[in-house]
């Protein structure tokens, strides 16, 4: 089969949802753990406090940004990449394609970042009001990777070809994501 943009967002909006899922997950895990050990939260033993709750969202929003600001970097050299790319170089195809995977990986961490800061919250004993801050941003994060992945792979799929993903050779067919 041929890769093209269409083939390629959804593989990298896949690997995206892995890799955040398993940042959130393994977060608030570590998070409700350490709550459960040190009674934090439980029969108000947390240590609540307004200036820590605005200190993690303002951050978590920060890191965020710096995420985005990462992915749209890579978004930019990766198309300066293909750009130069020839249409029967299998090599530099192979190498564009694994920096548009590393790309990705590397933005689903950094856009996690608020989990990690939920897992703090939860660990402290924040109240639902910062976690709830935390989940808005978190989730304003995943929703930019969804839209950076997407821009990675029309970057990462060179115009006017389709390749084969099996032996990354090219042909001459037009790609319909790019028009003609």
């Amino acid at each position: 089969p041929a890769l093209t943009a269409g083939s390629c967002a959804p593989l990298l909006r896949g690997v995206h949802l892995a890799v955040f899922g398993l940042q959130v997950v393994v977060a608030l895990a570590i998070g409700v753990t350490v709550a459960m050990l040190t009674g934090a939260g439980a029969n108000g033993a947390g240590a609540a406090d307004a200036l820590m709750a605005a200190v993690l969202i303002v951050v978590a929003a920060v890191q965020v940004a710096i995420g985005v600001a990462v992915a749209h970097a890579g978004v930019r050299a990766t198309r300066r990449a293909a750009e130069g790319l020839k249409e029967h170089d299998p090599k530099r195809l192979r190498a564009l394609r694994s920096s548009a995977l590393t790309q990705t990986v590397l933005v689903a961490v950094l856009l996690a970042t608020p989990a990690w800061f939920a897992g703090f919250a939860v660990a402290t004993g924040q109240p639902l009001g910062t976690l709830a801050g935390l989940a808005g941003v978190a989730a304003v994060g995943y929703g930019a990777g969804v839209v950076v992945t997407g821009q990675t792979a029309r970057a990462a799929t060179p115009p006017r070809s389709t390749v084969a993903c099996s032996d990354a050779s090219s042909t001459t067919e037009g790609d319909p994501d790019r028009g003609p």
